[in-house]
């Protein structure tokens, strides 16, 4: 493999090392006891002591590598490169002792050096893997030379012959095979690291979406914001001209009346901005009815629901959930809003928001008399930039973002109709079991 491939089949070459240390146990048990039952009960090869040795040896250098196993070292390409050559050069050495120890070209051992040029061609690169096959070749052709097993027969000759061809044989054909493999694990890993930018540049223009209709409900509640803070501004004011005018008497009431006014304004910058922070916060333990309140708390800055009548029916037993309570105050913000808007032409408006709870979910309704959803468009409800509202009033975007925001909780937005007298939404959130000592988080 070439780096860059160890680059992105990192992963895989760690396994297949992992892999190979399992098998190298299962070896070094059997050339021990092979070695064991050699010199209990006489062979026709010498050098038993030895193999026993080897054995033991093969079981100590695979507890090095284990004790220092890739899954424990830095994944750089480099360490995992020399880890793979380590394992191959000691185990073709090990390999080679054996071979010339049992037989030399008539080793029954011979055949497995075939199986170290596949671990060669999967570990190492095409060329590395057929400098791994001449070194296996010129480390048995010097075991033969040293031990004076040279082959002297025609017979022995071939074999010989046979077996140096095949080493490199099986490196081409291992790379044929697996080098499509790779060049499809290659383009799968790609693919994947394409699909996790485009979710990640999706994520972040969903949130830049979230926080612009964050700021067109701001809008909305602009005219009702400055009403709420020009009140007390202007009590405040007069309060301050009088103390201005009559220095000499001291009004004790002042003050607290001073500290009420700007008390009333502080919540409503608090207010205002925990519906406007673009982040939603960490999921907490919240009370579904205090949930609901809040929302419709936020809403009293809008002209157009003081001239709804809203009609509330809070279970008693709605109990609390595990949620992020900003997006679902968001959420409720949205419906009331869309309710609001279905409502503009109706004369008596009735907004209705109910709890209810049952086994393993609780429910938040959001009910307006208006003129209703015509069931033609009922598939795009939830469609990004499908709104039915006049040009410039819609952006098309609230419902999606409820929608996304609901699921978000594990929970389930849906709608039910009916044209010319109402439209319900229906948040449904799953219950989750109540941490022990979990406090109840109720903050915006």
């Amino acid at each position: 493999m070439t780096e860059s491939r160890h680059d992105v089949l990192g992963s895989m070459l760690r396994a297949e090392l992992r892999w190979l240390m399992q098998l190298r146990w299962a070896v070094a048990a059997t050339v021990v006891l092979l070695g064991v039952l050699h010199a209990a009960f006489g062979s026709a090869f010498g050098h038993k002591f030895e193999i026993i040795a080897v054995g033991l040896a093969i079981f100590l250098w695979n507890l090095c590598l284990w004790l220092g196993s890739p899954k424990r070292a830095k994944t750089g390409t480099v360490p995992l490169l020399l880890v793979a050559w380590a394992h191959l050069i000691v185990d073709l050495v090990c390999l080679t002792l054996l071979t010339v120890w049992t037989g030399g070209v008539l080793s029954p051992l011979l055949g497995l050096y075939v199986i170290h040029m596949v671990f060669a061609s999967v570990l190492l690169s095409r060329v590395q893997a057929f400098v791994a096959a001449a070194a296996a070749a010129g480390m048995l052709c010097v075991g033969l030379l040293l031990t004076d097993q040279w082959p002297s027969g025609e017979r022995e000759d071939l074999i010989l012959t046979g077996w140096v061809v095949s080493l490199p044989l099986a490196v081409y054909v291992v790379n044929r095979i697996t080098r499509e493999l790779f060049r499809l694990e290659q383009k799968r890993l790609r693919a994947q690291n394409k699909l996790r930018k485009m979710r990640r540049r999706l994520a972040s223009q969903q949130q830049r979406m979230m926080q612009h209709e964050k700021l067109v409900s701001m809008g909305q509640l602009a005219a009702g914001v400055a009403h709420e803070i020009s009140n007390p501004l202007a009590g405040m004011d007069g309060l301050l001209q009088l103390m201005e005018r009559h220095p000499e008497k001291p009004r004790p009431e002042a003050v607290a009346t001073l500290r009420e006014q700007v008390a009333r304004i502080q919540q409503t910058v608090r207010q205002l901005t925990g519906l406007a922070h673009p982040d939603l916060g960490q999921p907490g333990r919240v009370e579904v009815n205090s949930l609901v309140t809040d929302a419709l708390e936020m809403l009293k800055y809008d002209h157009r629901l003081r001239k709804v009548k809203v009609e509330l029916d809070l279970a008693k037993d709605a109990g609390s959930v595990e949620l992020v309570a900003r997006a679902m105050h968001q959420v409720l913000i949205n419906l009331v809003f869309n309710a609001l808007d279905a409502m503009d032409d109706v004369d008596e408006p009735v907004l209705r928001v109910r709890t209810r709870r049952d086994t393993d979910s609780v429910f938040i309704d959001v009910e307006d008399t208006g003129c209703g959803i015509p069931p033609a468009a009922w598939d795009h409800v939830f469609r990004p930039f499908y709104t039915s509202k006049p040009i410039g009033k819609g952006t098309g975007l609230g419902l999606p973002i409820s929608l996304a925001l609901v699921r978000g909780q594990g929970g389930e937005l849906t709608f039910r109709s009916e044209v010319g007298k109402c439209t319900v939404f229906t948040v449904r959130l799953p219950v989750r079991p109540e941490q022990s000592g979990g406090a109840v988080d109720t903050e915006s």
